[in-house]
């Protein structure tokens, strides 16, 4: 992301698009995965977001490492 995307005003209908790094633990086996996001425009909430990859990914705990947020063609690009 440029510097000048940051000045331009926010677009309250656009979506928004996340890749999430997270560790998990599944019985006593530790593991690191990645999964995609997409908003209505708005941020991730993080315990949302925790309970939402706990119960995709069928894991016992979780724990977010990172957040990367994408345009739309990088999303789309990421998921192809």
């Amino acid at each position: 992301m440029k510097i000048k995307d940051l000045k331009e005003p926010y677009k309250e209908n656009d979506k928004r698009y996340f890749i999430v790094s997270y560790s998990g633990k599944i019985n006593s086996n530790i593991f690191v995965g990645f999964t995609d996001f997409s908003t209505d425009g708005c941020f991730l909430n993080f315990r949302t977001t925790i309970e939402q990859i706990k119960e995709r990914q069928g894991i016992n705990e979780c724990v977010i490492t990172n957040i990367i947020e994408l345009s739309e063609q990088d999303f789309n690009d990421w998921n192809s």
